[in-house]
């Protein structure tokens, strides 16, 4: 296998699913610009906010089937394209309901992201190595997203937010260029043996059925990607508004101390990786248990001392970050890949992934009014809940019950 191809691929791919978070990031940064604007408050953003993550979960579904018939590369590139155009266009947005259109075209446009990178590294790295190689992946979007928001909130506050999601549409467009470059679908695009033979079918045919087992598992790992989603897209979409709003930090200053949560995870995800790669088969599942117990009793810490101090919450902050970054990155990728069929990659990311985004869209209605109603001790109570049923769902997933289905 050629050393050249695999590192292009691994470095395309995450640098365009990097590339994805410069064009979905912003729109949560200038929350509270776009809400003084176009005078909207808490629930009103969340609403917008519910436009964008309802066709993406929605693209999800689709994206994934999309990607096994079409191939990723026409997949992503499409979304690409599509997204930089609706990035421009909600800069200039002069009204909600124009914003609105954007970011439900933006949000068909970035399903497209997860399920055609994910295919593509499926198809170039082999189960032996893939938590190890998908944690190190994985840092490719959690620094992406770390490095949105601050170039977010350095643009919003030069330039106000048309310049941020100009700026944001502009990275987008240069990880295109490299992934148009560099990325091929599998190795035998480029006269390469495939690296698992007896699991890397291809788009072309040869992909096994769907079993009961395997759709149970698929949709299991949706149920806990959902909660595990609705906690991450809750605090990259709430956390600058919420500190801007309770704990009174410029708008710039807090989509910086937002990043907290994002650099975190670069180390959690890592970790979450290695440790999987050394279980045996079905162990990634009780490593994602693990880490998720510590997500529980990080969000009960943010709830017992982070609501009046900003230091503390900021820590707490930080290890949701690192310990919901591995259970999210394991089960979205390795785990989704290796539960369904083989040739059936694309569809089992897109699924989980959908489920997830499903939760990620409930987030924006219900959290939008907790902040109204509740404040900051509401938000977080909300998140430690949602914490919990992910672990149940992990649970169900080690019972012998589950295994033998």
């Amino acid at each position: 296998m050629s050393i050249s191809w695999r590192s292009k691929v691994f470095l395309s791919t995450a640098l365009t699913y990097a590339g994805y978070y410069f064009g979905r990031k912003t729109f949560y940064v200038c929350k509270a610009s776009l809400g003084q604007s176009l005078q909207l408050d808490a629930a009103g953003l969340g609403w917008l906010g519910t436009a964008f993550l309802a066709t993406y979960a929605l693209g999800q579904f689709g994206a994934g089937g999309a990607g096994t018939r079409w191939g990723a590369r026409r997949l992503v590139l499409v979304g690409m394209a599509l997204s930089i155009l609706c990035n421009l266009g909600m800069g200039w947005a002069a009204s909600w309901p124009i914003l609105a259109f954007w970011l439900l075209l933006n949000g068909l446009a970035q399903a497209s992201g997860w399920p055609g990178t994910v295919a593509t590294m499926a198809q170039w790295f082999g189960r032996a190595e893939r938590g190890t190689v998908m944690g190190f992946w994985s840092t490719g979007y959690q620094l992406g997203a770390g490095l949105a928001t601050t170039l977010a909130s350095y643009m919003l506050g030069r330039a106000g937010y048309p310049a941020a999601f100009a700026a944001g549409a502009g990275v987008l467009g240069l990880a295109m260029i490299v992934f148009f470059f560099w990325q091929r679908n599998s190795p035998r695009d480029v006269g390469l043996p495939a690296v698992d033979q007896e699991e890397s079918t291809g788009e072309n045919g040869g992909a096994e059925p769907w079993t009961r087992k395997a759709a149970g598992a698929v949709a299991l790992l949706g149920c806990f990607y959902f909660f595990a989603k609705f906690i991450r897209y809750a605090l990259w979409s709430w956390v600058p508004f919420l500190l801007h709003d309770s704990y009174g930090l410029s708008e710039a200053d807090s989509g910086y101390f937002s990043t907290i949560y994002d650099w975190a995870s670069l180390a959690g995800a890592i970790v979450a990786g290695l440790i999987s790669d050394h279980m045996r088969r079905g162990g990634r599942i009780f490593v994602c248990f693990l880490f998720t117990i510590l997500v529980v009793l990080s969000c009960l810490a943010m709830v017992s001392y982070g609501g009046n101090s900003l230091p503390i919450f900021g820590i707490c902050l930080g290890s949701v970050g690192f310990f919901l970054s591995g259970p999210d990155t394991l089960v979205s990728g390795a785990v989704a890949i290796e539960a369904a069929p083989r040739g059936h990659a694309a569809t089992g990311a897109g699924v989980v992934n959908g489920m997830g985004s499903v939760g990620a869209v409930l987030q924006e209605v219900v959290l939008g009014s907790i902040l109204r109603d509740a404040g900051v001790k509401g938000f977080v109570l909300t998140l430690t809940l949602s914490s919990v049923l992910a672990l149940v769902s992990l649970g169900v997933m080690l019972t012998p019950w589950a295994r033998r289905r």
